[in-house]
């Protein structure tokens, strides 16, 4: 099984995993124009050289990262790639999504330490919160800090799906 098609890459892309590794201390090394690039792990041993562009060595980049890590595909695909994105919805992504219901599952704070989940919506550029019965508009103090909340589109069920993107398939 390619590990991309595991539910926890659903949405992942290329710039997640350059991040992902940069972050954990790869480094990345250019060779010659025309003769690929090759990653370096933190305790200095070279990847295989990439030569086709990331898309084609990106499922191999990420089993590196995990056997590096020692860590199960799910719980490094996790971090790279998170169900939820920090910051509100980009106006393009709430109209895409609206085609599809437009509900979002949102998150503000840490879970289980003061922190709430909920499906919303927008009207217009207000956000809505269902409470289980209707739909409402939060208190100002909730959406003043919308850039702390987390979101991801969800279908009317509440189950995930994913992320809109443009006509090129860029995250919008």
């Amino acid at each position: 099984m390619n590990i991309l098609d595991l539910e926890e890459a659903a949405d992942l892309r290329v710039e997640d995993v350059r991040a992902y590794l940069e972050r954990k201390g790869w480094t990345l090394k250019n060779y010659p124009p025309g003769t690929g690039q090759t990653w370096t792990d933190p305790a200095g041993k070279e990847s295989f050289i990439m030569k086709d562009g990331w898309e084609w060595w990106m499922d191999s980049m990420v089993e590196a990262a995990v056997d590096f890590e020692n860590r199960t595909p799910q719980a490094v695909l996790r971090e790279m790639n998170p169900r939820l994105r920090k910051g509100a919805p980009s106006p393009q992504a709430k109209k895409a999504h609206s085609k599809n219901g437009g509900v979002w599952i949102a998150t503000q704070g840490k879970l289980g330490q003061w922190g709430s989940i909920a499906f919303v919506s927008w009207e217009e550029s207000r956000m809505v919160i269902w409470d289980g019965e209707e739909w409402h508009y939060p208190d100002v103090e909730l959406t003043e800090t919308l850039s702390e909340w987390s979101f991801w589109p969800c279908d009317e069920h509440g189950n995930k799906v994913p992320w809109p993107r443009d006509a090129e398939g860029r995250p919008l």
